[in-house]
């Protein structure tokens, strides 16, 4: 080929290849042993046809071993690690889940409460914990599970913190349920909760306990009662006089 001695020539061809004559990119890269572009045409390919994803990944696989790309090869083999394990999924889940990234996998498995296989999952994968709980404590809200949401907070401290679950239950209008939670929320936060509980003298009372002048002034914002703005005007005095 007469162009491959025109550099860029050459580059401009490859180009125009990549988005129009994609077996002919291939061809190239195969006669140049560019083995690292030859695994970046497999894994764009594996995308495009489903039916053989895992031989076009097998593939990737191989290229990156050759063009010695260590990190690549590994992501690659957990990929097809993922679709073969997906696969055994179906029959269980009596649901589609190849192709989906690991997150929504997992998310699936807890949404079925196939919490070992979630757990198994997570832990072959070194699935994120924070990410992890985040998923879980979404999940049980999703699906109205409040007494197993309370349960989960119970199995050992939050990575996360306790807020996630208090923001879950006042998505779906569960106030009772989040107030559970106020004893757990960080003392910086509480005010802020107790706000969005609309329990605005408990608010108060912890600003001024904390001396927090701009805590307590924001609560008072938020007051359309009279009788507890005078309540709550008497503490924003109290802390200005240094009382």
């Amino acid at each position: 080929m007469a162009i491959m001695h025109c550099p860029l020539a050459m580059t401009l061809y490859i180009k125009y290849c990549q988005n129009h004559n994609r077996e002919t990119l291939r061809d190239i890269y195969n006669q140049y042993d560019d083995y690292y572009s030859q695994a970046l045409w497999f894994i764009k390919e594996s995308y495009q046809n489903s039916t053989s994803r895992d031989a076009m990944l097998q593939s990737a696989l191989d290229h990156f071993k050759l063009s010695k790309h260590d990190a690549n090869s590994c992501l690659i083999d957990e990929q097809i690690k993922l679709l073969r394990y997906q696969r055994s999924l179906e029959e269980t889940l009596h649901e589609s889940v190849v192709g989906k990234p690991l997150h929504d996998t997992v998310k699936v498995l807890l949404l079925h409460n196939e919490i070992k296989l979630a757990d198994k999952l997570r832990s072959e994968y070194k699935f994120p914990d924070r990410r992890y709980w985040w998923l879980r404590i979404q999940c049980l809200a999703e699906q109205g599970l409040w007494n197993e949401l309370e349960k989960f907070s119970k199995y050992k401290k939050s990575p996360i913190g306790y807020e996630p679950f208090m923001d879950q239950c006042l998505k779906y209008k569960k106030e009772l349920e989040a107030k559970k939670y106020l004893p757990r929320i960080k003392d910086e936060l509480k005010v802020k909760y107790f706000v969005k509980l609309d329990m605005l003298l408990e608010a108060a009372q912890t600003a001024l306990e904390h001396k927090d002048l701009a805590a307590i002034t924001f609560v008072l914002a938020r007051c359309n009662n009279r009788r507890l703005q005078e309540k709550i005007g008497a503490m924003v005095a109290s802390l200005r006089n240094g009382k």
